[in-house]
Formats: C-alpha cells, sequence, structure tokens
C-alpha cells in the first residue's frame, strides 16, 4: 500500500493514537522481543556480500573488555578488544571480487564462537523507499517464470527486519541472514531490487549484495536520522518529541501514561466508584456528543454509569459492548483498566474478570478522546453480558467535560507507527552501520504526495534525505532516484496535481546533490495500479543508469534533458540534450501546455527537428511558460533513441 495512516508533522494531530495500556503492552512486547546482541553482526552471516576493493569493518559484542580474535580465511589473526558498551570492531583490507570466503571470530567468553562460510566479496546496494520498492517478484510481469530462472549463486539477498525506533539501535532485533539468490529465496525480495541487480551481475560478472530495506505506505521523514530532520522546522517538534519518549523508555517510563496525568479526570480519580458525579450532565447513549449538547466540542470527555449487578453475577466474568467509540477510549469498571482501543470504526467488546464484579453497585467509567469531527459513542446498542444474561446499557449515562484538543499538550509520538518521523531510519538504517555499500537505489515519494504542501515539503526534505544517508554511508555513496511513475485518470486539461511536483522535488535533487541520479519511469505506470508491474524495466534503466554513472560504461542511461528555453515570435522552443532520435509517442497534442504572462495554461502543439521541439496554441499568442508531463498521468512520452523517456518538467519555477 502506499499509505497506511495520515502523519502530521504537528504531533498534536496525532492525539489520541495511542493509549497507555496499548503502548505499555506494545514496549513490553518490544523488550521482550529484544535479544542479546549477537558476538558477530547479522550483516555477516553465512552467504553474506562483503564491499569488494575498500576496507571492510566487521564487529560485533561480547563482555566489555573481552578479547576477540578474527580470522579470514587463513589470513594474519586481528585482535580487538570490546569497548565499555561491549562493542568490538576490526578491519579486513581491501579485496578483489570473488570468494568463497570464510570468517572465524573467537571471544573470551565461554563457547563464545562463530563461523561463517560461503562470504563473497562484491558490490552491495541497499534497496531503500515504500511500497514500489517493496513489492515483491510475485507482483512484477511473469512472476512464475521469473521466479522459476532467478538461479544466481552469486547473488545475495538480505532482507532487513522492520522495526520502528525511537532512537537508533545498533544490530536488528530480529532474525536475518542472507540467502542464496534462487527460485526458493527470491519470490518475497523486492522485485526491483532484484531486477536492478540481476543485471548488475550480468554486465560486471561480480557478485551482488541486495539488501532490501523498504516500507509500504511510509513518507520520507521516516527515512531521515533526527539531526538531519530537525534541520526543518515543521520537523523539530516531533523530534524533539520523540528524544523524550526514547528517554523515557529508557528510564521504563511510559511516556503515554505520563501524558495522561495531566488529564483533570485523570488527576480526580473520575474511574473510581467513590468520585462524586452529582454535578455532571446526564447524556442519552449511544450517540455523538455534538447532538447532546457538546456541539463543535473535540477533547476529552469522560462518561460515568452505575448499574445494579444481579447477585448471581458477583464472582462472574462480564463482557461489556460498548459500540463503537469515535475516536479512542480508556474505560474502567470499578476503577480498575478493563481496555481501550484507538479505533474509531472498531466495536468495543471488554472482559471484565470475575474478581472484579460485585453484587450490588458497580461502576463504569469510559473517557473518550475525540481529536476532530463527531466524537462519542456511535453504537450499536450499548450492553453486558454474564453467560446468557444481558442487561442493556443504553439511555442516561454521567457526562462531564474535559479539556479541550487546543489545550491538551502534543502527545507523545506513537512507537509503533511506521510513518512517524525518524523511526524508520532508526529502527532499519541504523542497524547496517558502518556497513560499507557500493549505492542506495531509491524509490519513494507517493506519500508525500497528497496535498500541495507535502509535495512543496518535499523539495527540502528529500535532499536532507540523499545528504543524510551520505553523510553515514561516504560522502561519494552513489544515491538513485526512481521518479514517480504515471497514475491516476489522465488529464482532460492542464493541471498543477502533487504528484508532478513531487517528480519534479525528485529531479531537482538528482541536479542539486552531489553523486545523486534520476531513472524516469514516467511511461511505466498504470491508470489504476500504483503498484504497476513492470518492475523489470525499471531494474534494468536502474542498471543503465548505474553501469553508465558509477561502473563508467559508455552506455546511453538517460532520457532527453531540457537544456535550454527561448520565447519568440509566438512560439516557445526547447532544446534537449541527450536528443538523438527525438520522438513522441501517445497523443502528443495532449502532453506539452504553455501559458502566457497570465499564467493559465492551454495545451500546445509540438514540432520536433533535431535537438528541438517548438510549441505553439491558437490560446495563447505570446507564450511565456512551458510544461511537459505536468499531471498525474501524463498521456505521452518523449523518447530519445535509446528508447529513454524524458523527465516532466515546467519552465514556470516561480509559480507555486
Amino acid at each position: 500500500m502506499i499509505k497506511t495512516t495520515k502523519l502530521n508533522v504537528i504531533l498534536s494531530a496525532a492525539m489520541g493514537a495511542l493509549l497507555f495500556n496499548c503502548v505499555t503492552g506494545a514496549l513490553r512486547a518490544q523488550e521482550a522481543g529484544v535479544q542479546a546482541k549477537p558476538l558477530l553482526h547479522p550483516l555477516f552471516s553465512d552467504n553474506a556480500v562483503l564491499q569488494r576493493d575498500r576496507a571492510v569493518p566487521i564487529w560485533g559484542w561480547t563482555r566489555p573488555g573481552a578479547k576477540v580474535i578474527v580470522q579470514l580465511n587463513d589470513d594474519k589473526k586481528q585482535t580487538a578488544i570490546a569497548a565499555n558498551d561491549g562493542r568490538w570492531t576490526i578491519s579486513i583490507a581491501p579485496h578483489a571480487a570473488g570468494g568463497p570466503h570464510s570468517l572465524n571470530v573467537v571471544g573470551e567468553g565461554a563457547g563464545e564462537s562463530a563461523t561463517r562460510k560461503n562470504l563473497l566479496f562484491g558490490d552491495i546496494w541497499l534497496c531503500g523507499g515504500q511500497s514500489n520498492m517493496a513489492y515483491d517478484l510475485n507482483g512484477a510481469n511473469n512472476p512464475e517464470a521469473e521466479i522459476a530462472a532467478a538461479n544466481y549463486p552469486n547473488i545475495r539477498l538480505l532482507q532487513a527486519p522492520g522495526s520502528i525506533k525511537a532512537a537508533p539501535i545498533s544490530t536488528f532485533e530480529k532474525d536475518a541472514s542472507w540467502q542464496v539468490c534462487s527460485p526458493q529465496t527470491v519470490a518475497h525480495f523486492s522485485a526491483v531490487g532484484y531486477f536492478f541487480g540481476r543485471n548488475l551481475n550480468h554486465e560486471l560478472n561480480v557478485p551482488i549484495g541486495l539488501i532490501d530495506d523498504s516500507w509500504s505506505g511510509t513518507p520520507g521523514q521516516s527515512w531521515v536520522s533526527g539531526p538531519a530532520l530537525a534541520k526543518m522546522p515543521e520537523f523539530k517538534l516531533a523530534v524533539d518529541a520523540l528524544k523524550e519518549s526514547a528517554s523515557a523508555q529508557g528510564a521504563h517510563v511510559d511516556p503515554i501514561l505520563a501524558w495522561w496525568q495531566n488529564d483533570p479526570g485523570t488527576i480526580a480519580h473520575q474511574e473510581t466508584p467513590a468520585f462524586d458525579d452529582a454535578s455532571w450532565q446526564t447524556m442519552s447513549l449511544p450517540g455523538y456528543w455534538e447532538t447532546k449538547g457538546f456541539p463543535n466540542f473535540d477533547g476529552v470527555i469522560w462518561f460515568r454509569r452505575t448499574i445494579d449487578a444481579p447477585a448471581e453475577w458477583a464472582g462472574r466474568d462480564l463482557t461489556l459492548d460498548l459500540g463503537a467509540i469515535d475516536d479512542s477510549d480508556t474505560t474502567y469498571w470499578n476503577g480498575a483498566l478493563v481496555g481501550a482501543t484507538d479505533d474509531h470504526s472498531r466495536e468495543r467488546h471488554y472482559t471484565v474478570p470475575g474478581a472484579q464484579v460485585k453484587a450490588g453497585r458497580n461502576v463504569i467509567a469510559v473517557r473518550v478522546l475525540d481529536t476532530g469531527g463527531d466524537g462519542g459513542f456511535s453504537g450499536p446498542a450499548l450492553s453486558m453480558k454474564s453467560g446468557a444474561d444481558t442487561l442493556s446499557l443504553d439511555g442516561p449515562w454521567k457526562a462531564h467535560l474535559g479539556p479541550a484538543m487546543q489545550s491538551l499538550p502534543p502527545m507523545p509520538p506513537r512507537l509503533d507507527d511506521p510513518n512517524a518521523p525518524e523511526v524508520l531510519f532508526n529502527g532499519k538504517i541504523a542497524p547496517l552501520l558502518p556497513e560499507q555499500i557500493k549505492g542506495v537505489i531509491w524509490y519513494q515519494g507517493e506519500s508525500n504526495g497528497d496535498t500541495a504542501a507535502e509535495a512543496r515539503q518535499y523539495r527540502t526534505l528529500l535532499p536532507i534525505l540523499v545528504n543524510d544517508w551520505q553523510s553515514h554511508f561516504g560522502a561519494q555513496t552513489p544515491f538513485y532516484i526512481v521518479q514517480l511513475a504515471n497514475f491516476k485518470a489522465p488529464d482532460d486539461v492542464p493541471s498543477n496535481d502533487p504528484w508532478p511536483n513531487v517528480r519534479e522535488a525528485q529531479l531537482q535533487t538528482s541536479q542539486s546533490q552531489r553523486n545523486s541520479h534520476l531513472v524516469v519511469v514516467i511511461d511505466l505506470g498504470e491508470e489504476k495500479n500504483v503498484h504497476y508491474r513492470n518492475k523489470q524495466e525499471t531494474g534494468l534503466r536502474l542498471a543503465r543508469r548505474a553501469l553508465s554513472d558509477t561502473y563508467g560504461f559508455k552506455i546511453e542511461s538517460s532520457g532527453p534533458t531540457l537544456r535550454a528555453v527561448r520565447a519568440t515570435g509566438g512560439v516557445i522552443e526547447l532544446k534537449f540534450d541527450y536528443a538523438q532520435g527525438l520522438n513522441l509517442k501517445g497523443d502528443e497534442n495532449r502532453v506539452f501546455a504553455i501559458a502566457g504572462a497570465d499564467k493559465l495554461f492551454h495545451w500546445a502543439t509540438p514540432q520536433i527537428a533535431g535537438d528541438t521541439v517548438t510549441l505553439h496554441s491558437i490560446d495563447v499568442s505570446a507564450p511565456v511558460y512551458a510544461r511537459f508531463g505536468w499531471s498525474n498521468n501524463p498521456r505521452a512520452s518523449l523518447y530519445n533513441a535509446a528508447g529513454l523517456p524524458a523527465s516532466p518538467f515546467r519552465t514556470d519555477l516561480d509559480i507555486k
């Protein structure tokens, strides 16, 4: 998928996204799942690829101060002493491509040793981004044939585990190991990554290691480190809050529980049977509170209901059926927490342990948080059950207004949301460091193109991301950006949707950032499928670009690129580089648009001569600006003789 939740950069928009018992449960599960750090990092498993032609760090963990002996093949043994945090590191001298090799690591601890076999020196490429990178071979063209033919012993695959983290971690928290590429191992690997690596392996005849480090539906800000992301003012608040949340987690303090302590109702213990609610308003439930005396209110409202339980119910488990609650609830029985949910559409069914059920007076208390729109109990009917017996909870409840949304402090960021700023850098990129890699291929941007504001923001965000990764993996690390493919219905009139602006951010980043390169796939997409199937051609174009720009092959790897613009005599002339065999395919009369000083765009008729496209329109007598392919799904593409398309572009860069 492209986006699973909507992340607002102001954290208060995520108010109510987690409730304290949900988070504490997640944190406990997290803590229980964290394994002891290994003697040897999982990056150095059997079948691993080590980066050729440069010194390669090898690292792991043992007892602080302990000695570790490392030996590659029969080479001279190297010794390292573990630091105070238990981490040790050695460096292996540069090796040419090839193998297999073995690696032996021995620590001073009892039985502490690791032997790794079938290692190769070659080129490692990191495959990052969201769903169009994450989609596996089953989602590509001809999946059965492609998978059956994927016997490439010199291509190795590593699926980086998914972890969402408030602070950087140093190793994977789930099992991961390198796999030899085969029909048994490739089916669920990134299709774009595989086809890219397959082409490189064929042309270079060297081992290729591919690390799939993608996550569907995620925005760019999730993949940037905190210090880099904090350079953008709109994200600094989120980064600071995440840092505080990480500190609290490290101190075994639940930040969501601490946040709720600011609620006056929580402070007053309004969930307890002894609390006096006589002054509270009466409200009939179910129903939204906007229609029951609290119009236009977003924030916290407490509800209480006193019920008389039959004597035979005492000591028996009960089920509370409260219907759906908008947005989130925390529910108590006689002051004890029995359930909480953050989903406005999910019906609540909470179990009350029999030990808490007594005959006679019992009190249900529900703290409801609504962040916008309608709030309250949307139904259906409310009830509680004991075995086959049912009591209705419809009708009068006590209700008390709590703090409004605008008066609430920002809630700590949710620690289970992959769309939150920084969390995927911390959980999926940081564990790789300081791994030596050849380069990065990056396919992402759909989740930063929902609105015009997000698309404009991406112009700043993407260069920061590229620079951030290069600062960690090496300043000259090649970074290949796949531009968003065509998608959605073609436009009947010239438009200015968010996606063309995301593509422009990708184009500009490739032009402004060191060692950054653009791969255009504007002609490969599908109108009704954002996860288009022709990943073979995407991987091929990535490989062509890398072979040209990183490996020095003398091949054409770029589509036509705008070099110069001239408005003269009622027409606009566009001159292109990489323009041998310049040609248009598709509806050529609805892909270029021009505008005069009024900046109102009309379709233009193109004429191609050599490296020049001349545009004119009967609707624009004195054209000033030109656009090409400036829509979600352009109706035509401009190619050169190599069959590579031009990137969409515009010359009206002063228009936002």
